[in-house]
């Protein structure tokens, strides 16, 4: 829901709520962030996988 709409909806953060404290949710968020920030960075510079190395399936 966070990558997909880049938004976590009320009923979803109170069900993390039941599981994870504060700082973790907030590790959750800065996370996923990072991970989305650095995919578009990657991908607009074009940087590819080392010879011999294998990306996930498309």
């Amino acid at each position: 829901e966070l990558y997909k709409d880049t938004f976590i909806s009320d009923a979803t953060w109170k069900s993390l709520t039941e599981h994870y404290d504060t700082n973790q949710l907030m590790d959750l968020v800065f996370t996923v962030g990072q991970y989305q920030s650095l995919a578009m960075a990657l991908n607009t510079f074009g940087v590819q996988l080392e010879e011999g190395i294998e990306g996930f399936p498309k």
